[in-house]
């Protein structure tokens, strides 16, 4: 690569950086030229080191902390609530369908749905660790009496009591009357119904389609090896419960032929993970192909020059990298997650590319002894590759300035990956290639070193195209045009020809890039942001069954929610009238549901008016409240810590000892929470999400600030939802902060490295409208903008980076001399010579990623489907704006060459306008008539 070493001093500075890093490669592939075993040795040797990484590898898989931020309001929060009640409780939710047309209330089907709680409660078990695992020993327990919490279903009305359950009583218990009355839940019977019929005369309901029975589990949440935080027990005894329910009890598993379905979250998480652990696979596939492209498109006609088996050695060499990557990651405490198993096609995609840069390089030097060949070829390809994998390392290096777990910790793993990938490929690769070089030399043949081949012998199957040049100028010099590749051929003859020589093409191509552009601005203002923890589960489990019937006949969208108030004087008037007061302020609001608010104050009142009217006053502001002297007694009597001679009254109201904290002595709380549920409309959009969250913390937070005096700050609402919606409220931000400051890091390198600011601009242009297309057209691919997606738009800077910068800088390394006709300006020619020169190793290092990702074309779980959607939408604008209008730019506005940059003659066969195929046989003719008429 010639430089300049004279002209602006930024030519001057990027001449001695250039210089600098040609010397340096001239003198590392002198190294591994002279020492090539040991090389390839040492680089497996520290592969095989940093791999022990293994023995320290952390994982973090839970959901909510790989997608969330974790310094967040929300997260602070959760961590008081966690500290307080621990971990939220798990809710089993079982769906039993008759169906259209059926009644799921008659005395049959609610014999069958008393038949599975029995085997349920008495009989299901499961194993874990050694140890039998029963609902007994998963079920949520109440703290004051030690049982299991009571499910809520139908069945409450009956005790879960078969000898309540009587053909001749059962249609009178189906009231709302008797559900008020004996059944501890804050919901309507109605709620656990759908499309059911009301008899107004009666009273009772008489039918209906479908109902619901939730249970309530425990949740130990530890760390588990290959799971995350879950409780092992529960999630283990949950994935059985499903299989079973759906395999022997659902349909015809039963009498009345009732469809059951089992919503519980360790099934969900297992159905997760089996489609992320098969679509693991599709990777493995994609390597396989990935190594028969490179094969291919590094194969030639002739068997000596051909070079397929380097395809092979350029992935083993992507792949040591992706494992030093990793070991290095684990060994330095950063923890694994699902999104970096994508790393590998980034790194098959920059790596293969760096190869093919290299072996072009290699091809374009011509110098009879293969040792020093090598050495040169490195040395002109070194600076190349430095400039795109610097670039690429710094651009995912600033994307890991973030708050969010798993787009920062991918782009650390795809820092250190882009690393190692570079140094394999300028010393393991290049050690094999030089071993490739020497058979060469030796008249060996490519595929089979061991067989000795004639100088001109082929032809071999392949990617080889052989267009009117076929040729060879010596026995030991293959003339690399003689045989072009058909995509070399098609990207650096024919495209050149047409986009840069033509003004039809010029016109063509800046009609079609308005075209991209308007419709990827269109599609940026269509941008949403949502995110659904059930979009991991893939389309035909069967808990997308069960996600179907719930929505078909209850709502997805009731979301519980809690208000949380820290310790305080419970038992002053002041503090039961800010209580009643927040819970007004909720449940007026434009976020909860009308009539879902559960205050344990408002029943713990009501109860002490039924039972001792005179200890309930109204307080100066209009308020019921429980005088403070009684207040702690008769509320250890509501919550079941003390005797209480009104058994029957306190049953409806027992649940609620979950909703308040004792402290150790029994004579104060230490926290209480208060149950409602938010609007079904707040999980339609990110957006709309982020309103609701903001709306309910607008609304209790100036109230909090009033009473500080009283909650001391600890009074707030908060669901689990709000964890995600938060990473909703900072992902823009986040996104166009990160993305700002990858953009800038490459425009500074490249400007430096190439020694032009207008060819950084340029480049730079070019990724920012990558970035526009990539984004708008997420809106036809189908990909909402969330924490998966954001990984994508940070990925496509790196990748834009490498199919824009080489032709950049092609195209200011030669000065061109105008044609004879001046048909052709001298920014047309050196267009042409930079498509030329490096449009095929762009093109086929984008195949050979999108080859990479064509097996997850069928891949089930959401991260994969999303990487394949957004890869293909990033790989064809990618190719499209560096590849086909980035010539025509720099054909119109192209920057001046170097001042020392070298004259391109019309006759140079990279002078993809001027060069004259015919022309050159003749000379060859000329100049060897024996072996060009052999060859002709």
């Amino acid at each position: 690569m010639s430089e300049p070493e004279k002209g602006t001093g930024l030519e001057r500075i990027s001449a001695k950086v250039h210089k600098t890093l040609e010397d340096f490669f001239e003198w590392l592939a002198r190294k591994v030229v002279s020492y090539p075993k040991t090389t390839i040795a040492l680089c497996v040797l520290l592969t095989l080191c940093l791999v022990q990484g293994i023995h320290v590898y952390d994982e973090e898989l839970s959901a909510d902390k790989q997608f969330a931020p974790r310094d967040s309001r929300s997260v602070t929060e959760e961590e008081w609530v966690v500290s307080k009640f621990g971990h939220q409780t798990r809710s089993v939710i079982i769906y039993f369908v008759a169906g259209i047309g059926g009644n799921i209330l008659d005395y049959d089907s609610l014999s069958v749905m008393m038949d599975f709680h029995e085997w349920m409660v008495e009989q299901h078990e499961s194993t874990y660790g050694g140890k039998t695992v029963t609902y007994e020993t998963e079920c949520n327990i109440m703290p004051a009496s030690g049982t299991c919490q009571q499910p809520d279903s139908v069945l409450s009305l009956f005790g879960y009591d078969r000898n309540r359950l009587s053909r001749s009583t059962y249609a009178s218990m189906l009231n709302s009357a008797e559900w008020r009355q004996n059944v501890p839940s804050g919901s309507d019977l109605s709620f656990y119904m759908s499309r059911e019929v009301f008899d107004n005369q009666t009273g009772n309901y008489v039918s209906a389609e479908a109902v619901k029975a939730v249970y309530y589990l425990q949740n130990d949440k530890r760390k588990v090896s290959g799971i995350g935080d879950e409780d092992p027990e529960a999630r283990e005894w949950e994935i059985d419960l499903e299989e079973l329910a759906r395999k022997t009890w659902s349909g015809a598993g039963n009498s009345k032929h009732i469809s059951i379905y089992v919503q519980a979250v360790g099934a969900q998480e297992k159905q997760e993970s089996d489609a992320i652990a098969e679509d693991v696979t599709s990777l493995i596939i994609g390597y396989i192909l990935t190594v028969i492209f490179a094969s291919c498109v590094l194969c030639r006609g002739r068997y000596k020059y051909s070079h397929s088996m380097l395809g092979m050695a350029s992935v083993i060499s992507i792949a040591m990298s992706t494992f030093s990557a990793y070991g290095l990651a684990w060994l330095i405490g950063i923890k694994f997650n699902n999104v970096v198993q994508v790393l590998v096609l980034i790194l098959l995609g920059i790596g293969v590319d760096d190869t093919f840069v290299i072996m072009e390089s290699w091809w374009d030097t011509v110098v009879t002894n293969m040792d020093e060949r090598m050495i040169q070829a490195v040395r002109h390809a070194g600076p190349a590759i430095t400039i795109t994998s610097v670039t690429d390392f710094i651009a995912f290096l600033a994307g890991s300035a973030t708050v969010l777990p798993a787009l920062r910790d991918f782009c650390y793993y795809a820092a250190l990956g882009i690393f190692f990938d570079f140094a394999y490929q300028c010393t393991f690769f290049v050690a094999i290639a030089y071993f490739d070089s020497k058979r060469q030399e030796s008249n060996r043949a490519d595929c089979c070193c061991c067989a000795t081949v004639k100088d001109d012998s082929g032809c071999i199957p392949c990617l080889a195209f052989e267009n009117s040049v076929r040729t060879c100028v010596s026995g030991d010099q293959p003339w690399r045009e003689s045989e072009e590749g058909f995509i070399s051929f098609l990207v650096g003859h024919t495209l050149p020809k047409f986009t840069v020589g033509t003004l039809v093409g010029k016109i063509s191509v800046t009609v079609l890039t308005m075209f991209w552009l308007a419709v990827g601005i269109y599609g940026c203002t269509e941008l949403k942001m949502d995110f659904d923890k059930e979009w991991f589960v893939p389309d035909g489990a069967s808990m997308k069954d069960t996600f179907e019937v719930r929505d078909t006949y209850f709502s997805k969208n009731e979301i519980p929610t809690w208000m949380y108030f820290g310790e305080t004087s419970y038992h002053e008037i002041a503090t039961q009238e800010a209580i009643h007061e927040a819970a007004r302020i909720i449940a007026t609001g434009q976020v909860a549901l009308q009539d879902t608010m559960r205050s344990w104050l408002s029943e713990f009142t009501e109860f002490v008016q039924t039972v001792s009217p005179g200890n309930v006053t109204m307080s100066p502001n209009g308020v019921l409240v429980v005088q403070s002297a009684f207040f702690y007694p008769f509320l250890l009597e509501f919550t079941g810590y003390t005797p209480t001679p009104y058994p029957n009254v306190t049953a409806k109201y027992i649940s609620n000892q979950l909703n308040v904290l004792w402290n150790p002595s029994r004579d104060g709380l230490l926290a209480s929470k208060i149950q409602y549920q938010i609007k079904g409309s707040c999980t339609e959009d990110g957006e709309k999400s982020v309103d609701c969250m903001d709306d309910l913390r607008s609304a209790l937070d100036p109230f909090k600030d009033a009473n500080t005096n009283i909650f001391h700050g600890e009074c707030f609402s908060w669901s689990s939802p709000f964890v995600f919606w938060e990473g909703f409220d900072l992902m823009i931000q986040e996104v166009t902060r990160n993305v700002s400051i990858a953009v800038v890091c490459v425009f500074v390198l490249v400007t430096i490295l190439v020694a032009s600011v207008s060819m950084g601009g340029i480049v730079v242009f070019m990724i920012g409208c990558v970035d526009i297309c990539m984004l708008g057209f997420m809106i036809v691919v189908n990909v909402d903008v969330n924490s998966v997606s954001v990984v994508c738009i940070v990925v496509a800077i790196g990748l834009a980076v490498d199919y824009s910068v080489h032709i950049g800088h092609a195209f200011l390394l030669v000065k061109a001399e105008p044609d004879g006709d001046c048909r052709f300006t001298q920014r047309q020619l050196r267009a042409a010579y930079a498509l030329c020169k490096m449009g095929p190793a762009v093109v086929n290092g984008a195949l050979s990623t999108f080859i990479a990702i064509v097996p997850l074309m069928v891949a089930k779980s959401y991260v994969f489907t999303v990487f394949f959607r957004m890869f293909v939408v990033i790989i064809f604008f990618g190719i499209y704006f560096g590849v086909i209008c980035l010539p025509v730019v720099l054909s119109l506005v192209g920057p001046d060459p170097y001042t020392s940059a070298r004259v391109l003659p019309p006759d140079d066969p990279k002078s993809a306008l001027t060069f004259n195929p015919q022309a050159a046989v003749n000379k060859s003719v000329e100049m060897n008539p024996p072996r060009a008429k052999q060859a002709l």
